[in-house]
């Protein structure tokens, strides 16, 4: 029994490892994204999609606030 719970243990810690591996890649590639966009004069680009993105949101927004009162008229 103590060797399953040992083995336990081990997988758990590279468990933690990975994930910890998995983050630190995330972050990077984030990073890596925001300077290609900076530095190669796609700031504007970036911004656009900011800008997208918040419009899209607003939208989602809009129609589930909507979507109630449809439900209650039907």
């Amino acid at each position: 029994m103590e060797i399953v719970e040992q083995e336990l243990v081990v997988l758990a810690v590279l468990i933690i490892k990975k994930l910890e591996i998995e983050k630190k890649l995330r972050q990077t590639f984030k990073c890596f994204l925001r300077k290609c966009f900076s530095c190669c004069g796609m700031k504007n680009i970036e911004n656009e999609l900011k800008y997208l993105n918040e419009e899209i949101g607003k939208l989602k927004s809009k129609n589930d606030n909507l979507m109630p009162q449809y439900s209650s008229q039907i």
